[in-house]
């Protein structure tokens, strides 16, 4: 069984929002005004699969209200390529605030998953974890001071600021 196949076994259907083919998020900003984020998955592979999953504060009803304690990030991406298996935990925002805490639960969080599939013998092999947030605000200025070589190089954290485009590209991320 694949990675992929795994994780699509073990993780409730309902946390795989209907739209698997883009990043989406609706909210209101500080001053209460509505808006729309939406970046559009490319990839160009054929052999690359992936499944996208959603997770709100909603999801952990267990964690009394600490600060920071419920935070997660807007997507987790699960990706597999042949024998190449990766997770990209996502944060959309508006504007340039931080991302770092809900990333970082999310990765908590994806370690756990792979941990509990264990447990029950579905062993997923090699994977890395990459942190995105995408700052619509940056993306939408179309950053053209930024180097070829540093669009999609990743911090020594996994971290990545991703500026690039309008649209979710999974390769240049995959193979960063």
């Amino acid at each position: 069984m694949s990675n992929l196949a795994i994780i699509n076994q073990i993780i409730a259907d309902k946390y795989k929002p209907s739209k698997q083919s883009a990043l989406i998020e609706e909210d209101k900003d500080e001053n209460g005004k509505p808006f729309k984020q939406e970046y559009s998955i490319v990839k160009r592979n054929p052999n690359i699969e992936y499944a996208l999953y959603r997770f709100t504060v909603a999801d952990f009803p267990y964690f009394k209200d600490i600060s920071s304690l419920k935070k997660m990030c807007d997507y987790i991406l699960f990706i597999e390529e042949k024998n190449n298996f990766s997770v990209f935990v996502i944060e959309l925002k508006l504007s340039n605030e931080s991302a770092h805490k809900q990333l970082n639960a999310a990765k908590e969080f994806v370690d756990f998953i792979i941990k509990s599939a264990a447990r029950v013998d579905l062993k997923i092999g090699n994977y890395n974890i990459k942190k995105i947030r995408i700052c619509d605000s940056k993306v939408s200025k179309k950053n053209k001071n930024l180097k070829e070589e540093d669009k999609y190089k990743f911090d020594k954290d996994n971290y990545i600021d991703y500026q690039v485009s309008t649209s979710f590209l999974i390769e240049p991320l995959l193979y960063a």
